[in-house]
This record gives C-alpha cells, structure tokens and sequence, in this order.
C-alpha cells in the first residue's frame, strides 16, 4: 500500500466552503481561529497550553479506572503516567460509539491522532505529545450509531423505543440476533481475523455499549499507546461542575455564538450550529432530556422532572455526571479536563468548531488548533491502471456514474455518436422539398411538414440505437467503470463513510498499521492509497 495521488477536498467534495476556506485561505478566516493548522501553529499552541493547566491528578486517577480490568502495553502505560507531567500535552479525537466501529473514517481519526503526536514530538522533545480517543458515550443518537454496513450490506442493532438515553449506557442483552447473525454470516471469511473475534466477544462479553467499545479500540489501537476516555464520567464532571452552573444559570453562550453565527452569515458561510438557553441534557431518568427554563424553575424538556433553582444546583452538586453536554458545551468540557492542543475533526466538526472561539474566551478555556482527519481511498493498482486504460481520470469518477460513462463514449467513439451533419443534411433536403411542393401546390405543406416530423423522430430512434449499440460493444468497459465507481462510492457514498474495516483487511495485512503509517493529517486533501 502506498500513496499514488492526491485530489483535493473541494474536487473529492469532502467538507463545505467553510472547511476550504480555513485551509486554502485561512486569512478569511482570521476572525475565527487562534493558530494556524501546521506543525508551527501546533508548537506556538503547545506553548500558550501551560497557561490553561488542568486537574492532571484527577484525569489520570479517572482514565486508570476505566481502564480497570484490560491489560496495558508500554506504550500506554507510559503515556498515561506521563500525563501527570505539565509537559506533556494530548492531541484529541471523539467520535460516537458506532457498532464495529462503523465507518473508515473512524479508524483514520484516531491514526491521524497517533501520526500528529509522534510528529510533534520530534518537532518539540521538551514536552510530549499523546494521542487520545474522546469517547462520546453520552449522544443519544442510536439510529446514527446502531449499524454498520459490510459487503456492502447493513447489519443494524434493532431496538424499539420511543426516546434513548445515554448510548454508552445501554445493555447489550438484546444484541444476540444481530451478533448470531454477523457470526453465522461471516465465521468462516473473517476465521483467521482476530480483531472479528475480538469484537464479537467485546459484545457478547459486556454489561454495556461503552464497555465493549472500549475493549476494541483498546484491542486496536493499544499498542499505539492511544488513551481512551469516556467522557460519561463522574469525577470528570464534578471538576467541571463550576462551569455547567455557569451555562445554567448565566447563559453565556448564546452572544459569542450568535455573534460569531451572524459574523459568518455576513461572510457568506452557513452555521451548523445554533445555541439554545441551556446546552445540558439531563440523564438520571434513563433518558437524555433537554434541561429548560419552566415556570419559574427548571424542567426537563418533557417535564417529567421540575426542579427549583436551588434543588436543580443541589442536583447537580449530588450527581454531577447526570448533567450531559451537547454540541455547544461538550467541546468546552472536553477541553476543561485534557491538556489538549489540537483536536482532529472531520469535515463538518472543523465547519462547527470554527463557531466556538468566542465562547472559549468568555469561559477561559483554551481553545485548540484545528486539525482535518486524514481521508484516504483505497484503490488497487489494476483499478488505476484500469481508469488510465479507459482514457478516463481518477478525477472524473467525483462526479456522478451517468456523466463518466457518457464522458468515456464521447471520448472513444465521438464521430460515431456525431450526427450533425447527418441532421444538416436531412434538415436541407426536406426544406428543398417542402419549397418544391408549396411551389406546386400549397396545400400540400402539412403533409410536406408531417413527413418531415416523422422523419427526425426515426432519425433520433437510429441515434438512440447507434447509441445502445455502442454501449453494448463496450460492456465490458462500461462494467470495469461502474465496478471501480462502486468502489469509490459505495451505494453513493465516499468509501470512508460508508465501507467497514473489515471490507479492508482480509486484502490487506497489518491495515492499521499501513494507515498510521501514510497518516498525515497537515496534509488536508483526499490520499489515494493503491494496494
């Protein structure tokens, strides 16, 4: 495996106008981020990091304890107890706890992660950078995260609710079918796999959704000394309790952001995020409410639960790790406990990220460099060679299977297809006729014109024939073309979004490895890797 090209994200069509912007043209921009996305931004960030410390005793006692119970290589061991050190700073991912770990793009994050901290450690050896998974157990979002899709198939978690708590909290009594399934449908492809059987046992094996996926990324990634951290953490929260007081109670954030949403409006870019009042969710009633302003007190969303102020503020001092951040806050939670200097988004996170500056400031939390995941697609060689042989380029299969195809036939068969002079010709003759019998005898230009009608519309029969033909003669082409298209879009969507990691690895060995190994997420464009 190796990259043989790259092709830019606005060509690939990865992110939106604002996501361009920030890395072609960051000077547009200026007003809404602090360092530049390259390793001299990066270094300048870890060194205004010591300005915003953190509680390193309380995050390192929290991420031993979730680890309770999995055994640790060096690697992990050694970044974990180097946090403890004012200098050693993190470099964060996050992502949902998507089954099998769903999509590509999921397994580029956290090596783009590995890559970018390895990176900053030889550009800074006085400090040390480690790579961490954020762990967003709390969404409640099940229907985003209870499939996956392999060969190109969807193996989907069914259950049946009418609203869903935390997901990190499930149990997973109710996965058997779908884990029956899996197994009896893949046991013997994936019998040599042991990242398949790690996770089939993860499953079977586990009280809940956040356990088991902590034992496969652990599984994955450990020996790369990535740190794993549940952010549905009860100490965690209780550090940051101060600042989900402040959001209740004060509403800070809906100015800065609103602000900041009216500022990009005027610039021409779309927001993807709007704040509400309160950005908190509350969890202790096995669901993931909104929390409101209501009569007076507080409730959440569905009123089922009301609370004063006072008993809302005792609630939060007694169980601090019911009150969930949303999209607003958790990015502030998130950068409250680590001493993170860069956080790697994909393309929408870095568009959403983007609104947040001006509420970091008025809390006081430092707020990261914004670094792209790395996005890669993965070809083999015959198929490049193949998309050269059809005169086509790699470029061309960004746009939809129609216009390749007719793109292709032009190319190869243009004076075929070319029936204009035919037409020209056709359009004289009748028009000499027309005149000879109008000179003759007017009445007859109906039938002169109706001949005429009837005459192109079989001349367009014969294109469409000429044309069905051709497509016929090159089925072979066409098919190489629609399979290689199937590949870079997978039931018309780009490959990471949609192919598993395990379409992957059965074709090649050590996948991981060879991915953290081309990661370089300074390099913001799509990697074509051909194996």
């Amino acid at each position: 495996m190796k990259i043989v090209q790259h092709i830019s994200l606005q060509q690939a069509g990865i992110g939106g106008n604002l996501t361009h912007d920030y890395f072609s043209a960051p000077d547009k921009l200026k007003d809404f981020f602090t360092y530049q996305p390259d390793l001299k931004g990066l270094v300048q960030a870890a060194n205004d990091r010591k300005n915003f410390p953190v509680d390193r005793k309380t995050l390192v006692d929290v991420i031993n304890g979730q680890y309770k119970g999995l055994k640790l290589s060096a690697p992990l061991k050694e970044n974990i107890q180097a946090l403890t050190d004012e200098n050693t700073f993190t470099i964060t991912t996050g992502h949902q706890l998507n089954l099998f770990t769903g999509p590509l793009y999921f397994i580029y994050k956290i090596a783009s992660a590995i890559t970018l901290a390895q990176k900053l450690d030889e550009a800074d050896p006085t400090k040390k950078f480690v790579p961490v998974y954020w762990m967003n157990s709390e969404d409640h979002d099940f229907k985003e995260i209870n499939h996956f899709f392999l060969d190109n198939k969807k193996w989907e978690w069914e259950v049946i609710a009418s609203s869903y708590g935390p997901t990190g909290r499930m149990a997973l009594t109710g996965m058997k079918p779908l884990l029956d399934k899996i197994e009896a449908g893949f046991s013997e492809k994936y019998r040599f796999d042991p990242a398949f059987k790690n996770m089939l046992e993860a499953y079977r094996n586990s009280p809940d959704l956040s356990s088991a996926h902590r034992k496969i990324v652990h599984y994955l990634f450990n020996e790369y000394g990535v740190i794993i951290l549940d952010q549905d953490s009860t100490e965690l929260k209780k550090s940051f309790s101060g600042m989900i007081e402040k959001e209740i109670l004060g509403k800070p954030s809906i100015e800065p952001i609103s602000n900041t949403n009216e500022k990009l409006e005027q610039s021409g870019y779309k927001p993807q995020v709007f704040t509400r009042d309160i950005n908190y969710f509350y969890t202790g009633n096995e669901t993931r409410e909104r929390i409101i302003e209501h009569d007076g007190g507080y409730a959440t969303a569905d009123l089922k639960l009301k609370w004063s102020k006072e008993e809302l503020l005792a609630e939060l001092r007694t169980n601090p790790v019911f009150f969930s951040p949303n999209v607003v806050t958790r990015p502030l939670y998130q950068e409250f406990v680590l001493p993170n200097v860069a956080y790697i988004g994909g393309p929408a996170e870095i568009a959403y990220w983007l609104q947040y500056r001006s509420n970091f400031a008025g809390y006081g939390i430092f707020y990261p460099t914004l670094i792209l995941r790395d996005c890669f697609l993965l070809l083999t060689e015959k198929q490049l060679k193949k998309i050269q042989s059809l005169g086509l380029t790699l470029e061309d299969f960004f746009t939809d299977l129609d216009s390749i195809i007719r793109k292709f036939i032009q190319q190869n068969f243009k004076e075929e297809l070319d029936l204009s002079e035919i037409e020209s010709g056709f359009n004289k003759l009748h028009d000499s006729i027309l005149k000879r019998i109008t000179d003759i005898d007017p009445s007859m230009d109906q039938m002169a014109l109706a001949l005429k009608a009837r005459s192109e519309k079989d001349l367009k029969k014969i294109a469409s024939k000429i044309n069905k033909a051709l497509r016929e003669k090159n089925t072979r082409d066409l098919d190489h073309i629609k399979s290689i298209y199937a590949t870079i879009s997978p039931l018309n969507h780009l490959q990471e979004r949609q192919d598993n990691l395990f379409d992957h690895t059965l074709s090649s060995a050590d996948f991981i490895a060879k991915i953290v190994g081309m990661a370089d997420p300074l390099v913001s464009d799509l990697k074509v890797i051909g194996e």
